[in-house]
């Protein structure tokens, strides 16, 4: 496979370390002729503010200017031309029709056409979001913080208007579940992209999963999965690192309101269940060992799955790692606070999902019954197995990479 094709990733920020592995690139460097290319420093500079650290290995490159980029991807087409080897693109900058977060993403996609170099890209939504209407704006609107992020939609639409106007698409889109692949049969059928059937990151990472090696927690345990990133006064060890500060859009939760809300929440369900509640750190984060704002619950990084996996249930705001609790068969605690309800965004996905599943969500600052609670770990297994066939997976037999090293060599 490695003779045939030269691959090339364009990371959507920073490739860090917990997105090496998530999108599988160790097993992509095993098994192809693949390097990784981080365009985020002409792109979208702010990221790498906030997501400093790229993961060490000699695949991937950064490039600070789009010229630079742009001469290294002609002289290694020449190359590649006298090698007789094929130059793909698979890319995380766009999703179609949405062409980026600005016109600077438009000219990346633009010169991958003019040079006829044929560029992938992924649909793996997680979750079913309602549609932005016009109200849902003027809410945005309405508070002034959020004008950045205003202006960021604008040039998301005129990236889009303007990549519609030159007719610029990708070959193909790697499709994950039946209702995200209905959504695009119309510019299969209008633009001539392909769709080909693939997995959400999270659930290949399920597919053929070897568990030895792994330590099981041995006494009975509840998940929390970290998803917020919410600065505390005098902390240097707490960094906030994640994709909504960078598109200017921060929490509506502050430390000082939501942590000692959630502590005594996670003590009540410890105390009906008679269990420990441990904390899945967000990749993103640093945050490993006792953490003092959290009733001194121990945090562990990277291992989501692994605790998902052994959980009695699981408990979080709207995280894409609810996958792990969906394809285990976890009941699941949708949480909120009073804070919360002033993030549309947010608030919204948590309402539909647990609207989906036909769970109630649960507002921590509230009072809720402990039989409320307890009916809570009833849920409908075929409405986790319809969400996965909808959103998460469109093809079961292989792990992501080997799903697009197949199609790309066939």
């Amino acid at each position: 496979m490695k003779n045939k094709v030269k691959i090339i990733y364009l990371a959507s920020f920073v490739m860090t370390k917990s997105k090496w592995f998530e999108r599988e690139m160790d097993h992509f460097e095993e098994n192809s002729d693949i390097e990784t290319h981080e365009l985020c420093d002409f792109l979208y500079p702010s990221a790498r503010k906030v997501l400093k650290e790229t993961y060490k290995s000699k695949k991937i490159f950064a490039f600070k200017k789009f010229s630079d980029w742009k001469n290294y991807i002609l002289n290694l087409q020449q190359k590649l031309r006298e090698e007789k080897k094929k130059l793909v693109i698979l890319t995380e900058l766009s999703q179609y029709p949405r062409q980026g977060y600005s016109l600077k993403y438009l000219m990346v996609n633009k010169f991958l056409n003019q040079q006829k170099i044929d560029y992938y890209e992924f649909n793996v939504s997680w979750m079913s979001s309602p549609k932005a209407t016009t109200g849902t704006y003027l809410k945005y609107i309405k508070i002034f913080k959020y004008w950045r992020y205003l202006l960021i939609r604008i040039n998301e639409i005129l990236a889009s208007f303007f990549g519609s106007l030159l007719n610029i698409k990708p070959k193909g889109i790697f499709v994950s579940g039946s209702r995200t692949k209905k959504r695009l049969e119309y510019f299969k059928k209008t633009k001539g992209i392909e769709l080909i059937d693939f997995n959400s990151w999270e659930l290949s990472s399920t597919i053929n999963k070897n568990s030895n090696g792994i330590d099981p927690i041995k006494k009975k345990y509840a998940v929390y999965i970290k998803c917020e990133f919410l600065p505390r006064a005098n902390m240097n060890n707490f960094k906030k690192k994640s994709d909504e500060s960078m598109l200017h859009v921060d929490s509506t939760e502050t430390f000082e309101k939501w942590y000692p809300a959630l502590d005594n929440f996670l003590s009540y369900l410890e105390k009906i269940f008679n269990l420990k509640i441990i904390i899945a750190s967000h990749p993103k984060s640093d945050n490993v060992g006792s953490l003092d704002y959290l009733g001194n619950r121990t945090a562990i990084l990277n291992k989501t799955e692994e605790l998902v996996r052994g959980s009695e249930f699981v408990i979080s705001r709207n995280s894409s790692a609810l996958t792990y609790a969906i394809v285990y068969k976890k009941p699941i605690f949708f949480i909120y606070s009073n804070e919360t309800k002033r993030h549309v965004g947010n608030f919204s996905s948590i309402n539909t999902l647990s609207s989906y599943f036909k769970i109630e969500s649960i507002n921590i600052d509230e009072n809720i019954s402990e039989n409320q609670i307890k009916s809570l770990m009833n849920f409908d297994e075929k409405l986790y197995n319809s969400y996965m066939k909808e959103f998460l997976t469109s093809n079961l037999e292989n792990k992501n990479y080997r799903i697009i090293l197949n199609y790309l060599n066939k």
